[in-house]
């Protein structure tokens, strides 16, 4: 149960969410909210961000699993995947009372478990990623062939 001082209580069920008893050992990292300003949206930087987060995580307190939440939507658009996390489950809270934020009643749980931080360290870097959408969005933009290497 929570009180922030003006925000409304909300209480979830006992034991949800159940998918957090998979986890019960090792270390645990979370990965709290991060916000990107709208004109930075469209070229992946929040990919490169959570998933340089993930592997400082790691690099730093070698977490058996990094957690997180996003909202089901995000999730059912694979943005989880696209971030670094390789498990995730959709509607993860039972309310008994839900907040008032209906875009909050319905949260994905993710998590980036050991087989996730080895695909992240095998993984092109996230420079490269960057690097290559932007190269994309530039050349689509200005019409112009990619070039040769």
């Amino acid at each position: 149960v929570s009180n922030l001082g003006h925000v409304p209580k909300v209480e979830i069920e006992q034991g949800s969410p159940e998918v957090a008893t998979e986890y019960t050992g090792g270390r645990f990292a979370y990965l709290g909210e991060a916000v990107t300003e709208d004109g930075l949206r469209s070229n992946n930087l929040s990919i490169i961000l959570v998933r340089l987060a993930l592997l400082f995580s790691y690099d730093e307190f070698r977490p058996s699993v990094a957690y997180g939440w996003m909202r089901d939507w995000h999730a059912f658009r694979g943005l989880h995947v696209r971030w670094g996390f390789n498990r995730h489950e959709t509607n993860a809270f039972r309310w008994i009372r839900p907040p008032l934020d209906k875009d909050y009643r319905r949260l994905a749980f993710v998590a980036c478990t050991q087989r996730g931080f080895q695909n992240l360290l095998n993984d092109p870097s996230p420079e490269e990623v960057f690097r290559s959408r932007t190269n994309s969005s530039a050349n689509s933009e200005n019409h112009l062939p990619e070039q040769g290497g």
